[in-house]
């Protein structure tokens, strides 16, 4: 996941070396992170939790993750186009996530 990060972070720059508008607009900036073990369990949890979604395909593991880590870092806002999945799952630590468009 962190390669991961790191490349998104890297295609996000400015030719010059400076950040991305993107990340002005945003207001933090870019940090790389791994994912930790409780992370990766709830993300097997939500998993198995949500399997039945869409016809048994289930919730991505892009979804888990993200709700995963904005558990683990207690984000409660999420910037997403899938209103869907993310209005189903029911976070741990709020009790249901801001859903940003």
């Amino acid at each position: 996941m962190q390669s991961k990060v790191a490349s998104l972070r890297g295609r996000g720059q400015r030719s010059a070396g400076g950040p991305s508008p993107l990340w002005e607009f945003a207001g933090w900036p870019p940090c790389p992170g791994t994912i930790g073990d409780d992370e990766l369990r709830r993300i097997a949890e939500l998993s198995h939790q949500y399997a039945e979604l869409h016809g048994g395909q289930g919730l991505s593991l892009a979804d888990a993750s993200v709700i995963a880590v904005a558990e683990h870092r207690g984000i409660r806002e999420i910037a997403t186009l899938d209103v869907t999945d993310f209005s189903l799952v029911r976070p741990r630590h709020v009790p249901h996530f801001l859903l940003l468009p």
